[in-house]
């Protein structure tokens, strides 16, 4: 009766351990968001994970504590083994009830890992719409004089219509991820403390990372809005030029 009153006693601390790590792990910093198959993003362990195993080292130590008790009545196991049976039971729950908080805690540090890698997202979507732009922009911004002598008016034309959609793109990509930023910064704020500072810190850095690219989509847009009508307007005189020969 000693023997398999102590392997459900082991059976029941493993439980635990295995529940105890995963809280850890679920706290850990160097937990990073990954990529599921779908895109979705997804933090190893989860929290939902970690819960569960807690839950299931709760039934396994009840059991294992209800069984304890009829062994007790029956005086199957000798009472000073019994004591340290039950000794190492309590050493579990203990264990298991103290990481109560830490559990709620690692969930909302995963939900915050999660809201930082979607926001991190938009902003690099921001970001590529922004330097698509500028690649595009790079001819307009040379000298009016460095313009080919094979260049058309229909080639500016052109040029300048994916000028347009290059810095519409890049305007709705940062418009759509500076509302992103400040929705995910309101729940963020309703995180715990800690992980709401944190948190907080990091989205003020994406905010420095998209105001950055606005700046440079600005720049773009002024560094262009001048050149590109002279361009057109010279291309305009040459066909007129042509015609009069």
């Amino acid at each position: 009766a000693i023997d398999e009153a102590s392997a459900k006693v082991a059976a029941a601390e493993e439980k635990v351990q295995k529940a105890s790590q995963m809280v850890e792990d679920l706290n850990s910093d160097n937990t990073k968001v990954k990529e599921e198959d779908t895109g979705k993003p997804m933090t190893q362990p989860t929290a939902d994970a970690a819960q569960a195993a807690r839950n299931n080292a709760q039934v396994a130590l009840k059991g294992v504590a209800r069984y304890l008790e009829v062994q007790a009545r029956t005086n199957k196991v000798p009472k000073e083994d019994m004591m340290r049976l039950h000794a190492r039971l309590k050493e579990a729950q203990d264990l298991i009830d103290s990481q109560a908080q830490a559990v709620q805690l690692g969930t909302e540090r995963a939900a915050a890992r999660i809201l930082l890698h979607e926001v991190e997202q938009r902003v690099k979507d921001a970001e590529q719409s922004v330097k698509k732009a500028q690649t595009v922009a790079e001819p307009f911004l040379t000298d009016v004089e460095d313009t080919r002598e094979d260049e058309t008016s229909e080639s500016v034309a052109h040029s300048l219509a994916q000028l347009r959609d290059a810095v519409y793109a890049g305007g709705k990509a940062l418009g759509s991820a500076k509302t992103f930023l400040a929705v995910k910064k309101i729940a963020a704020k309703r995180f715990a403390e800690e992980v709401a500072t944190s948190s907080l810190e990091e989205l003020g850095a994406f905010q420095d990372r998209l105001d950055e690219a606005a700046k440079i989509l600005g720049e773009v847009q002024r560094g262009t809005s001048d050149r590109k009508f002279v361009r057109l307007k010279q291309e305009v005189l040459k066909k007129y030029q042509i015609v009069e020969k």
